[in-house]
């Protein structure tokens, strides 16, 4: 069913019971990626994209607005939720804890390259003015997010690293780190 509904899928994906797919055509799933019960992934489609005045991209990123790309041996838990307005990226053989929350468009206030300048959205209901940011989410190779986290537009995580469980990353993350808190900051090396 699947295989006829997302842009791309790979071999092998398991999906569980009450899982809520929305615009399934922009999305890209690998090879062996599980997406545990109850979960929520959820892209935009033109028709429903809101007017954003700010949207941020990763330097370099290749992710599009709208876009959610899950690569090989990726497992999603139990009641977790994905919203990839902004763009997410999830690499390969990654894990994401349970309960976990992934927002790449939220109503947070500030602009994430310059926190004095309020950034604005009008959603397509005529909520006119609504404080907004939406930025695409990176989290790269062989990373374990822990139990309930959440996870805000902007962050990159890179490879090799663990997130604590019930943190809350919101800023870029090198390579190799342990990180914890609300808001997270990187505690040590993983290596």
């Amino acid at each position: 069913f699947y295989s006829k509904k997302l842009k791309s899928v790979g071999k092998n994906l398991v999906i569980g019971i009450g899982v809520i797919i929305e615009n399934p055509e922009k999305m890209i799933f690998g090879n062996n990626v599980r997406i545990d019960n109850y979960c929520i992934i959820s892209t935009t489609n033109n028709s429903s994209k809101p007017q954003l005045n700010t949207h941020i991209s990763h330097k370099n990123s290749k992710i599009k607005m709208g876009e959610l790309i899950i690569g090989n041996g990726v497992r999603i838990g139990s009641r977790s939720s994905i919203y990839a307005w902004g763009g997410v990226l999830i690499d390969d053989m990654c894990a994401i804890g349970e309960g976990t929350k992934i927002f790449s468009h939220t109503h947070i206030p500030n602009n994430l390259l310059n926190k004095k300048k309020i950034s604005y959205v009008n959603h397509v209901n005529d909520y006119k003015n609504s404080p907004s940011i939406s930025s695409n989410i990176i989290i790269l190779k062989n990373t374990f997010v822990g139990l309930d986290n959440l996870i805000m537009p902007g962050t990159y995580i890179g490879k090799n690293s663990f997130v604590f469980p019930k943190s809350l990353t919101n800023s870029y993350f090198e390579k190799n780190s342990y990180i914890s808190g609300s808001p997270a900051k990187k505690i040590k090396n993983s290596l």
